[in-house]
């Protein structure tokens, strides 16, 4: 009775399918679970449904998951959160956050008690801290200050964001989650801190504001968790790599034309290079991957044997050559794999966000209507393209509409409504005005003059004409007639005007 085997690519799905289900957990942990879209209830007043119409089609523009809450008040807060002067307060807190450990009392110049230590405070031993372009050290009181401005701001930040999302849609994101577990714990720091009668700053909360500046940034905390996450596809890859690297130092250690021999310890020595044992080699060997350091690793054993280059030629081959550009493939592939999940994200984001703009401003009064019997008229799609590009005139709105609109139909269907997010991108020119009007004509008279063949052929016999005058000059200079500048200059000046 034969014996079936699974082939080697059914064995390797199985292992990546574990792999998979093994890695969910974490998945979970660093995106969340998958977000399902809620479908947004219909807004009966017309004002707040072209209000949340244009929100949703921002969302869509930006590839933000239309999540936010569609009554009066959260959508105010959202298009506050969203302007520039709050975006602006935004970024320079994040930059004033990370900017205080330039200008703070360092953690290791503090005791363990909270004293301050000697040496840090000695002006002749440790001057101003070693600071960004000796900066003054801030005292306690007032880094503690900024911090504590900092972390309100970012609690306002989250507490808006709670407002615009709800309760229940904030705490199903977990970053949400991990952004106010280190803001309760950075703010009571920061309290304890401040207080004479409790313990004094802790140090392991400073590293924690990298950390969440990442966990508060979109781009930052997927790009970090795309790192994670793709370090089990390059674990296998990563093994392999260590067991050679650990197989080369063995085998450089027991090999004598490359270990140290007590002869030439000395030079080895000099050099900063060994193999004389495992972990001299793993550290010679390190150092060599770098391929910076490739005739310094290997001159002292090649001066005691010249055969032992064949060994380093074998390990730069396998090791770097073959090794690093194996693991760089690996990580551009997980980071395209990456790339393309985002780029769905995006769509699926975008898609859901017109989809709901579509029937907010269309099927309003038909809550059962399916898409496909919608039809967007020109009078609602110039109202919400004059709140999202208020600098467009009537007629620019309507060659817009006409546009997308390829049916010839005069309303919009949904596969013809999301081409809107293009459309807003489109500047049209100004309209010149009547001298620049008379210039432009004038060039393309000048144009057409010098594109016609009856011009080209006057030209041409110009150009012989000069020719024929230049050798006759030539002519006359030689037998002694016409010699003075005047009469050699103004037979050429009409030539010299024309070619000018």
């Amino acid at each position: 009775m034969p014996t079936w085997r699974r082939s080697p690519m059914a064995r390797e799905r199985a292992l990546w399918a574990r792999a998979t289900a093994l890695c969910a957990p974490v998945k979970a942990l660093l995106f969340g679970p998958s977000i399902e879209f809620d479908e947004m209830p219909f807004v009966e007043d017309d004002a707040l449904r072209l209000r949340v119409a244009c929100a949703l089609v921002i969302d869509a523009q930006h590839g933000w998951p239309a999540e936010h809450r569609l009554d009066t008040k959260a959508l105010q807060v959202w298009e506050f959160y969203h302007t520039v002067p709050v975006k602006i307060i935004r970024y320079l807190t994040v930059f004033a956050y990370l900017l205080i450990a330039f200008g703070e009392t360092p953690g290791w110049c503090v005791a363990l008690d909270g004293s301050e230590i000697a040496n840090c405070t000695n002006a002749t031993t440790f001057q101003r801290y070693e600071t960004l372009a000796d900066w003054a050290v801030l005292p306690t009181a007032w880094a503690l200050f900024l911090e504590g401005v900092c972390l309100s701001v970012f609690t306002a930040q989250l507490v808006a964001r709670m407002f615009m999302l709800g309760v229940r849609r904030f705490l199903r994101s977990r970053w949400h989650l991990l952004q106010l577990l280190l803001l309760v714990f950075m703010f009571a720091d920061v309290l304890m801190a401040a207080s004479p009668a409790l313990w004094q700053r802790t140090h392991f909360t400073r590293p924690m504001r990298a950390a969440f500046v990442v966990c508060s940034h979109r781009r930052l905390r997927d790009t970090s968790a795309a790192i994670v996450l793709m370090m089990p596809r390059m674990l296998e890859v990563l093994v392999l790599f260590a067991g050679l690297l650990l197989f080369a130092a063995w085998v450089a250690t027991l090999c004598p034309g490359i270990a140290t021999s007590s002869s030439s310890a000395s030079d080895d020595a000099v050099v900063g290079f060994g193999f004389d044992t495992l972990t001299a080699s793993l550290t010679s060997l390190a150092l060599l991957l770098t391929s910076t350091n490739f005739p310094d690793v290997a001159l002292p054993a090649y001066k005691r044997n010249r055969a032992s280059i064949l060994f380093f030629i074998g390990i730069q081959w396998v090791l770097v050559f073959v090794g690093l550009n194996l693991v760089l493939a690996l990580i551009y592939r997980s980071y395209c794999a990456h790339m393309r999940a985002e780029a769905r994200a995006l769509s699926r984001n975008r898609r859901h966000a017109m989809r709901t703009a579509y029937r907010q401003l269309c099927g309003a009064h038909m809550p059962s209507a399916q898409l496909s019997s919608l039809a967007l008229t020109h009078a609602n799609f110039a109202e919400l393209l004059h709140r999202l590009r208020p600098d467009l005139l009537p007629w620019q709105v309507g060659l817009c509409f006409e546009a997308l609109d390829r049916n010839q139909r005069g309303v919009l269907e949904l596969n013809e409504f999301e081409g809107l997010l293009a459309a807003l991108q489109v500047q049209f020119e100004v309209a010149p005005s009547l001298e620049h009007a008379r210039r432009h004509r004038l060039r393309l008279k000048l144009r057409a003059l010098l594109a016609d063949w009856r011009t080209t052929l006057a030209l041409d016999g110009a150009v012989v004409l000069n020719t024929l005058l230049i050798a006759l000059q030539q002519w006359q200079r030689k037998h002694g007639h016409g010699e003075s500048c005047t009469a050699q200059l103004l037979p050429q000046l009409p030539f010299l005007l024309l070619w000018l």
